[in-house]
């Protein structure tokens, strides 16, 4: 009987360390996610921002070809964009920005108030932003059309 005893023991010390280190890898991931998804509004705040709007339109009118926009990440309060003024796309209106980052986490992004905000504040400046994921390739596109202005 004592060693019966031992096994459930051991067994159950066992199961309670699995379990313990499970809600530990749940509370990171949350955590973790929260972080990103802080991280991807300041980001899309700051790319949607009308300065810098203002100077990824004057780029892409100056350019002959047209310009490729690519944000290659997020980190911290920064977007790292990319600006390939040699692609081959055409010049085109309106303006495709891509971003490679996590699709669900900036779906969330571009659905909170401060990214609304944005797009609502370039909206009465004359700047339509629409912004969602593209069913082909699953990434996250935004488009800036600046024919209004």
């Amino acid at each position: 009987m004592g060693l019966r005893d031992n096994l459930k023991n051991i067994i159950d010390d066992q199961q309670r360390a699995a379990d313990e280190a499970a809600e530990r890898a749940k509370r990171e991931a949350a955590i973790a996610r929260a972080k990103s998804l802080d991280t991807a509004i300041k980001s899309f705040c700051r790319l949607l921002d009308e300065g810098t709007v203002q100077e990824i339109i004057e780029h892409h009118i100056k350019s002959i070809r047209g310009m490729r926009v690519v944000v290659l990440g997020c980190s911290r309060d920064r977007a790292v964009i990319y600006l390939d003024p040699e692609s081959n796309v055409p010049r085109q209106f309106p303006l495709d920005i891509e971003f490679n980052a996590d699709p669900f986490v900036m779906n969330e992004a571009i659905e909170s108030v401060e990214v609304q905000a944005a797009i609502e504040a370039l909206k009465k400046e004359g700047v339509i932003v629409t912004a969602g994921r593209e069913q082909g390739n699953g990434a996250i596109r935004v488009t800036l059309d600046y024919r209004n202005i």
